[in-house]
């Protein structure tokens, strides 16, 4: 039960980094491709908004890691929900990304996906946050 607790831990620690990642590339508007994206993205604060999946266990999570942010960081919080209905959730994603209603993040997407969502223009390096960290399992 150990090995379960530590997962767990993890996990949380895992999700908290990447909701706080997030925060960078959403709110403030700064672009992945100018150099003052990465200044002004660092400092920016507004609404924060997240996707996750359908499948029941992972809305659990997800609820449970929307709490535990919005909890710890009252002038920042999430508003999370499910993945809006689709063919797939890769063709809602790039849907909004076109649309420009795309989610800060999204925690539900094929990897082979990716690629389209960077031509898309919807990704943002959360690479020059400072005080970042690498969570190890």
């Amino acid at each position: 039960m150990k090995h379960g607790k530590i997962s767990s831990r993890i996990l949380s620690l895992t999700a908290i980094a990447v909701i706080g990642a997030g925060l960078a590339a959403c709110g403030g508007g700064a672009s992945s491709s100018s150099g003052s994206g990465a200044s002004a993205a660092t400092t920016a604060k507004g609404p924060i908004k997240i996707w996750y999946s359908n499948n029941e266990f992972e809305v659990k999570w997800g609820k449970d890691m929307v709490a535990a942010w919005n909890a710890a960081h009252p002038d920042q919080q999430v508003d999370a929900q499910e993945i809006p209905a689709g063919k797939s959730s890769e063709e809602v994603i790039g849907a909004a990304i076109t649309a420009g209603n795309a989610p800060c993040l999204v925690f539900n997407t094929a990897p082979v996906a990716v690629p389209q969502f960077q031509k898309q223009g919807g990704l943002s390096s959360a690479g020059f946050l400072p005080g970042r960290r690498t969570v190890h399992p």
